[in-house]
């Protein structure tokens, strides 16, 4: 019995992608159509960086020119994302997806305009890293414990044999300003082992001689006073705390047993993950609305994202959501006067700015 064969789906997610690269390639069909557009675009802002002179002119190629003033050469693309390029297609493709407010992984770029998938993240990354400086005093900060529901991707800050949410440990920010006492739980905590901490430093303070430095009434509440995100080593501890070596290892390892401070890789120490989560602000109802359609965003069109890169996607939402702020050309006109960011040494801070409108 002959059965119907059934159609192949159609993505139409991938067809509105595909219609914006055609739109892009029948405007601009060449690279030097695609370079005249950026030259075009970054002419009114472009000065010189000798003279200040606005009299500048292209004769040397696509992107080195000249200044009609002082006549020392300029280039085209310096101090904008467009910097280093080798081809100028796929970022205005790029572009032209973000200012339409169209979600568009790297993966999907790289098979639309036939260029590498290493390529079409970087592209992203620089655009939404431009975006990303102009959201400095637009948004609120949020901790990124808030959005632990997205983080599923590894980098390189995740520590090894982890998973990638436990990154969190190794945030280089604390808010610093938080009002959450700690102190009573601190002291419920260490009260259940302090029999045995006790007992460490009254064999090591025996053991000694009298020349010997003395213990601290408090070591635990010490170390802990020196604990941050930023790991910290044993020696570092030491040399702070002015305590002696086998002190400074008991009291870090009672810390450990009751949960208030972690050991990552390297032998070094830092606050647990429960600690930092404490020390931050609630966020309101709307707020964490926002963050939970931002998580579906991801997770729809990215599949997840790593804690070190989770701000740049924050501003990637924000340029897709708010079309107001973004809209026709401005995305471009960011891009042309916005460095981007350096992502080698890139790495989210725990407050993340949140833009959600």
């Amino acid at each position: 019995m002959k059965t119907q064969q059934e159609k192949p789906k159609v993505d139409n997610h991938f067809l509105i992608v595909a219609a914006e690269v055609d739109f892009v390639d029948r405007v601009y069909p060449t690279e030097k159509a695609c370079f005249s557009e950026i030259w075009r675009r970054i002419r009114p802002n472009k000065r010189c960086q000798f003279c200040g002179s606005a009299r500048l002119k292209l004769k040397f190629g696509n992107r080195i020119g000249n200044c009609g003033r002082c006549g020392k050469k300029f280039r085209l693309t310096a101090g904008t994302i467009f910097r280093k390029m080798r081809m100028a297609r796929p970022y205005l493709v790029a572009i032209r997806l973000c200012e339409r407010g169209i979600p568009c992984s790297a993966r999907l770029l790289s098979r639309v305009c036939n260029i590498a998938y290493a390529s079409a993240l970087h592209i992203f990354n620089m655009i939404w890293g431009a975006v990303l400086k102009a959201m400095r005093n637009d948004g609120v900060l949020v901790s990124s414990f808030e959005f632990n529901a997205a983080i599923c991707k590894r980098s390189l800050e995740t520590p090894a044999q982890k998973h990638p949410v436990n990154e969190q440990e190794h945030a280089q920010e604390v808010n610093s300003e938080s009002a959450v006492n700690l102190e009573e739980e601190f002291a419920a905590r260490i009260s259940v082992f302090k029999p045995e901490l006790n007992l460490v430093t009254e064999s090591i303070a025996s053991a000694d001689d009298a020349a010997s430095t003395p213990v601290a009434p408090c070591p635990e509440r010490q170390i802990y006073g020196l604990l941050s995100s930023e790991p910290r080593s044993i020696d570092d501890l030491v040399a702070l705390s002015r305590l002696e070596a086998k002190v400074v290892i008991a009291t870090v390892s009672i810390l450990e047993l009751t949960d208030l401070a972690t050991l990552v890789s390297g032998n070094r120490v830092v606050l647990s993950a429960d600690r930092l989560r404490a020390q931050q602000p609630q966020v309101d109802s709307q707020t964490q609305a926002h963050v939970g359609q931002f998580v579906w965003f991801i997770k729809k069109f990215f599949h997840g994202v790593s804690r070190r890169y989770i701000q740049i996607y924050l501003a990637a939402y924000w340029c897709f959501i708010d079309r107001i702020r973004w809209a026709k050309g401005a995305v471009f006109e960011q891009c042309c006067k916005t460095a981007g960011v350096d992502l080698k040494t890139f790495v989210s801070p725990l407050n993340l700015q949140f833009c959600f409108a």
